[in-house]
């Protein structure tokens, strides 16, 4: 029923434009533009009532009493994007379709689209014969991921550096604002929390925003992603150790404000490998408890 309801809201519009082209733009009677004012909110608070009584159905796209496949999609790949980050399912282990949808009341469907988005953010793989699995994690891939980071994003930062302008100086400084307020930890999640995850994210986008190359901020943005998994495992190694993050983070802002294009280059290759670094002892007990390669991306 909410597409008749649409079509009658567009046609009272319709009237009005019709109304406005047949007097030419002149102006109307005071007290005719009234009335018809008048009976168009009338007509259209008469739409509405109806279309909520029908179906739930209220302006801005919002549908209290029913959730759409596309909303359904967006809710499931925050759920599991978390469940994957926090150790729920373990790396290598497969997942199953039917199990998935039963466990959060959603069709296959919904379920496969969510995978295929994670398997796009390095998080899940997808094999022919064997269907969905949580990436493995390998020593030969954290390095090879750690390398292409301080590839691309070395490179990224130069080029900001070289061409940002003042608007990328003020979002390097307002994401940075954001991360150090953002909550490390979850009380009895594994990693860090999802606000400090989303901050540090966009910390590390701003810094090479204005590098004026979309591919490369996009490639970029696609390693970020496969790296997050071994970032979440680095966090418990990183706890009550000598490393301090924050400060890390501090001196690459002020690198990049003072343009200091080549100590911010170093810092950041340094920044990635010593995460690195600190994963290697978790990924390589991974390995030996027997998850599986990961696949090649």
């Amino acid at each position: 029923m909410i597409g008749p309801v649409f079509q009658l809201e567009g046609s009272v519009a319709r009237i009005s434009v019709m109304v406005f082209l047949l007097f030419d733009g002149e102006v109307m009677d005071a007290s005719f533009i009234a009335i018809f004012e008048m009976s168009r909110i009338v007509v259209n608070l008469i739409l509405i009532a109806y279309a909520r009584s029908v179906r739930g159905y209220w302006p801005g796209g919002s549908m209290p009493r029913q959730t759409n496949t596309e909303t359904l999609g967006v809710q499931l790949i925050e759920v599991l994007r978390r469940d994957l980050l926090a150790g729920r399912f373990p790396p290598g282990s497969p997942l199953r379709l039917v199990a998935l949808s039963q466990q959060f009341g959603t069709s296959v469907s919904v379920v496969r689209e969510a995978l295929l988005r994670l398997s796009e953010q390095g998080l899940v793989t997808l094999t022919p014969n064997s269907g969905f699995r949580v990436q493995a994690v390998s020593k030969s891939d954290l390095d090879d991921l750690t390398d292409l980071r301080v590839m691309i994003e070395g490179e990224a930062l130069r080029r900001a550096i070289a061409e940002g302008d003042a608007e990328w100086e003020a979002g390097v400084l307002a994401a940075h604002h954001l991360l150090e307020r953002a909550p490390v930890l979850d009380d009895g999640e594994r990693g860090t929390s999802e606000e400090w995850s989303a901050a540090h994210a966009r910390f590390h986008a701003a810094l090479i925003a204005a590098c004026g190359s979309p591919r490369l901020i996009g490639i970029a943005g696609s390693l970020r992603d496969s790296a997050e998994l071994y970032r979440q495992l680095s966090t418990e190694a990183s706890i009550g150790g000598a490393r301090d993050v924050p400060a890390e983070h501090r001196r690459l802002l002020e690198l990049a404000l003072a343009r200091d294009a080549d100590a911010a280059v170093a810092l950041l290759e340094t920044h990635l490998r010593t995460t690195a670094e600190l994963i290697q002892p978790i990924v390589e007990r991974l390995e030996i408890d027997g998850a599986p390669a990961p696949s090649p991306r």
